[in-house]
């Protein structure tokens, strides 16, 4: 097991980092994801007060975290 011991400053850091890695995934795949969604509409037989929902799921591994740690400990570091 490895526990994160973070700063406030990393952890805020890490956060930033991680919704603009997230920002950029959703918006790369945004016109096909918004494509399949509009098939999958045209074949379902909806009323116009149809709830809507378009889901995603974005995989990242925990080595992902600990390369934004890593990167960010070693700029502090430096300067």
């Amino acid at each position: 097991m490895f526990r994160l011991n973070l700063t406030e400053s990393e952890r805020e850091a890490i956060i930033k980092e991680l919704a603009e890695r997230m920002k950029d995934i959703v918006y790369i795949n945004a016109e096909k994801r918004a494509e399949e969604v509009i098939e999958q509409l045209l074949a379902m037989n909806l009323k116009p007060d149809s709830n809507i929902t378009i889901s995603y799921v974005i995989h990242f591994t925990f080595d992902d975290i600990l390369q934004m740690l890593g990167r960010l400990r070693r700029k502090s570091g430096g300067e």
